[in-house]
This record gives structure tokens, C-alpha cells and sequence, in this order.
């Protein structure tokens, strides 16, 4: 082969080395837990995997990163997944809730020390249903009257990050509240939102009409595919 090529083949092939994980190749985690739903009934076939984490997690936008290892939870809820070990990466160990419940997430830092007797323990999960909600908003009243509006509901994310067995609470979050506003013109008589969120939650608006004083309207997600007509 031409030196000149030989040379870049080489570098490049360096690169990717460095850039990839540092696996240990003696070593194996052990990742232990309990799946349930939230009348503590087990969760079994629930999908468990451990990745690396990739660098826009917190951006929330985790991307597939190197698998370490992956198991099914038994019929009892409980789970074991035997997995690698990358020193150079936090475990990102996902609950995968699929389309009926919300995907939990547990971050370990493996940065500043390995698991502690290669045991990572996830405790008891307990998966929220999901729900799908969506709110039609419609103008009953003839008069053209513009509404503006906030829509404030749980997120459906949950995810932990741990170093060691102590939870950092300024990087976890577990179905944190969000709102969006809007505003409609008098022209218009139906709007839809469609939104997810957790089934068994509560959902605000709040409103204004023709500039009027601020009013509010709640209501509970009572099924995992949930419509709500807002009427003003």
C-alpha cells in the first residue's frame, strides 16, 4: 500500500479507538430491580437495557449509545442484566415502558467510581401509564372574540441520575410540570392541542377572552386515550 494512504488509514484508525469505550475486559456489572405498576402489581417482559450515555442527554434527547447489555424483567418483576463496563461513561440503563407506560431512566456515574461490588441496584420501578390527550377548543359564542391561553401538564419523562447509591436531585427529573401558551384569533371557531402526558394527572388552563381577566379550567386524564372539549 502507497505510504501516503497507509498514513491517514492509520490515524483515522487511531482516532476511532480513542473515541470509542474503554471496556474492561475482566469485569461485568450485575444491574438488579423490581418492575411494577402503580398498584405494586410485577411488570414481567418489561425491556431493560444499559448504554453508554451519550453527550445530549441532557439535553434530552438521548441518543442510542454502545450497548452494554440488555434482559427482560421475569414474571415476578424482577430483572438481572449482566453488562460491560465503559470507565469512560455513565451507564444510561433505560426502562423501556413501550407505547402503555412512560420509559423510566437511571444515570450512573461511573466517572468518579465504579459500582460499588460491580452491583448496580435500580430499587423498586414503578411505571406510570402514559395517556394521550388531546383538547379541542371551541368558540360556542358568534362574536369574534380572540382567547389567549396556557396549558400546564406533566411531562412524560422520569430520569435519575445517581452517584453512587445518592441521588443528585439538581440533574434527575421526574415528571416535571411544563405549560405552553397560545392565543387564537376571533376568526377562528376550533383549535386542537394534542399532548402526553400521565394518565391520572391534572391538567390547567388558563384563559382569557376578549382580554378579560384571567380565568382557569382543570380536569383529570382519566383514560390513556383522552379527549377534552374546552367550549368559550
Amino acid at each position: 500500500m502507497n505510504p501516503l494512504i497507509r498514513l491517514p488509514l492509520l490515524l483515522l484508525s487511531l482516532l476511532l479507538l480513542q473515541c470509542g469505550p474503554d471496556f474492561q475486559s475482566n469485569k461485568r456489572v450485575l444491574i438488579l430491580g423490581q418492575i411494577q405498576n402503580i398498584n405494586g402489581e410485577p411488570l414481567p417482559n418489561i425491556d431493560v437495557s444499559a448504554t453508554t450515555l451519550t453527550d445530549d442527554y441532557f439535553q434530552g434527547n438521548q441518543q442510542d449509545g454502545y450497548l452494554l447489555g440488555r434482559n427482560k424483567s421475569n414474571p415476578d418483576g424482577t430483572v438481572r442484566v449482566t453488562c460491560l463496563l465503559d470507565v469512560n461513561s455513565d451507564f444510561f440503563i433505560k426502562v423501556n415502558g413501550n407505547d402503555e407506560y412512560i420509559d423510566y431512566s437511571y444515570v450512573f456515574n461511573t466517572d468518579l467510581s465504579e459500582p460499588e461490588d460491580l452491583v448496580i441496584n435500580i430499587g423498586t420501578v414503578t411505571l406510570q401509564k402514559r395517556a394521550n390527550v388531546t383538547l379541542n377548543i371551541i368558540r360556542l359564542n358568534q362574536m369574534d372574540m380572540p382567547i389567549e391561553y396556557s396549558i400546564s401538564y406533566q411531562l412524560p419523562r422520569c430520569a435519575e441520575v445517581y452517584e453512587d447509591s445518592l441521588l443528585i436531585l439538581d440533574q434527575s427529573s421526574c415528571f416535571d410540570t411544563t405549560s405552553f401558551n397560545r392565543s387564537i384569533d376571533g376568526d377562528s371557531n376550533q383549535f386542537q392541542e394534542d399532548f402526553v402526558s400521565l394518565l391520572g394527572s391534572i391538567v390547567t388552563i388558563t384563559y382569557s377572552i376578549n382580554n378579560q381577566p384571567q380565568m382557569i379550567e382543570s380536569f383529570t386524564i382519566n383514560q390513556s386515550d383522552f379527549t377534552y372539549e374546552f367550549n368559550y
